[in-house]
């Protein structure tokens, strides 16, 4: 037989164990089979005659009573049914990062070009600079230098067009993933109690005598 948690009861005047069991929430003619159960062979011994015990004796009675496996099942189902809410949510969640990491993959990609196209005409710009350091170059080479410019400039300017096209926002992807952290959390603790639950479950559903 499982082990059989249990609870002391110290008697008072006038108890006996008929009163003693009903008063507890146990059926009151289970009082033989308390007074039997391997939990209370100390008092058997002490008190070979049933009907006859005293104040200060300590009477061992099941914790679990008639009616906690119902009580305990309630709260199984509704730990289960938590965690499978939490679940669908942490993967609807998941999808939807997914698919928002998705969609901005074009306009990262674009960008990604665009600021190599920049990389390299500021790199141009550099090389006309680097080649024309006397004055007379230099004065022929800003028509060209300015045009490089321009034409980065205008790069750039794309760059952020399209950053507020795809509102493109990193805080939006750390905000999700925080919450799926919190989820998956929350995920790990219903789990710890469904195991709780569990083993509750098996104390319970032990035969108490």
């Amino acid at each position: 037989m499982a082990s059989i948690k249990t609870v002391a009861y110290q008697v008072k005047k006038q108890d006996s164990l008929w009163n003693i069991v009903k008063a507890n929430g146990f059926p009151p003619n289970d009082w033989k089979k308390v007074y039997d159960a391997p939990y209370n062979a100390r008092l058997k011994k002490e008190r070979p005659d049933p009907n006859v015990i005293f104040p200060g004796d300590v009477v061992y009675l099941p914790k679990y009573k008639p009616g906690d496996a119902a009580e305990v099942a309630k709260k199984i189902d509704s730990a289960i049914t938590k965690l499978q809410e939490v679940k669908k949510r942490r993967g609807q969640l998941g999808v939807s990062v997914q698919r928002f990491l998705k969609s901005q993959e074009p306009g990262l990609k674009q960008i990604e070009t665009l600021k190599k196209e920049v990389a390299t005409l500021e790199d141009r710009i550099d090389q006309v600079v680097d080649a024309c350091g006397e004055w007379e170059c230099s004065v022929g080479a800003t028509p060209v230098v300015a045009d490089l410019e321009a034409q980065a400039k205008k790069l750039r300017a794309e760059i952020a067009q399209i950053k507020e096209k795809t509102s493109w926002d990193q805080g939006v992807v750390e905000r999700i993933t925080r919450r799926l952290e919190e989820l998956g959390r929350e995920e790990e603790a219903l789990a710890r109690e469904l195991r709780d639950l569990s083993a509750e479950w098996k104390a319970v559903a032990a035969r108490p005598y």
